[in-house]
């Protein structure tokens, strides 16, 4: 499949990530040709996807272009340069294992201003922090979301990217508590080993809870979460690096 794509600059999506100097986030980018697949195979309900990497930002207005290359590589592509790249499994049932969880017992609250745009934050201020500070969980309540930042609603498929970003969002806080201040340079997501959720985001419980453990701190941030109800995993994430003060 190849097909170009231009990401409206209009989208109020853009005026936070990143403010006075727009980036399509990197999650839009693969989530739309993930949904592509899931409107040829509207019977798979979940999308694998792995090594993904970002290269270089696209900006919005800017043509991309995605082929979906014989060795099952998807190109992400301006002006013929490769911004993205991954792999994708649409799978019609697939078990979305958990990669962190939270030991019951075993957690503090913490309060935790935004450490970034507050309307491309989406943390409540308290969040639960595990004793040795490399875990952290949160509850988002995805209505009220929605009803706080209401540019979320040009977006159909705003989901997968708010609770992503959120999930991204906790390791950045524990990079603040680990080293104060540091945290506050821009962040910018530049691989995911594995990621998998559920392509039916329309239809997630409204009540999602986060769960993010950070493997290593620093500039290259490296950690991996989980998103789920209490029916059902919506997201998994491993191997995902975070880049720090990355400005081109």
């Amino acid at each position: 499949m190849s097909v170009q794509v231009v990401f409206d600059p209009r989208l109020g999506v853009f005026r936070h990530h990143f403010e006075h100097d727009p980036i399509v986030p990197g999650v839009m980018l693969i989530d739309y040709y993930v949904a592509q697949g899931v409107r040829a195979r509207p019977d798979r309900m979940a999308a694998g996807l792995s090594d993904v990497r970002f290269q270089q930002f696209v900006r919005p207005g800017e043509p991309v272009d995605f082929t979906s290359c014989h060795s099952g590589e998807v190109r992400v592509e301006r002006n013929g340069a490769a911004c993205c790249t991954f792999k994708l499994d649409i799978a019609q049932v697939r078990l979305l294992a958990s990669a962190a969880t939270s030991k019951p017992g075993s957690m503090r609250a913490l309060r935790i201003g935004a450490l970034r745009d507050p309307d491309y934050w989406f943390l409540d201020d308290e969040i639960e922090v595990d004793h040795e500070g490399r875990m952290a969980s949160c509850h988002v309540d995805m209505v009220a979301l929605e009803r706080r930042h209401g540019y979320l609603a040009e977006m159909p498929r705003w989901r997968p990217l708010v609770l992503i970003e959120c999930a991204g969002n906790l390791a950045l806080a524990l990079q603040h508590l680990a080293e104060p201040g540091g945290a506050r340079s821009r962040y910018v997501f530049a691989r995911f080993g594995e990621i998998a959720y559920r392509t039916d985001c329309s239809l997630w419980e409204p009540r999602q809870t986060v769960v993010t453990h950070v493997k290593r701190f620093g500039t290259m941030l490296v950690w991996e979460a989980t998103v789920s109800s209490p029916w059902s995993t919506q997201i998994v994430i491993r191997g995902a690096v975070s880049h720090g003060g990355k400005t081109q």
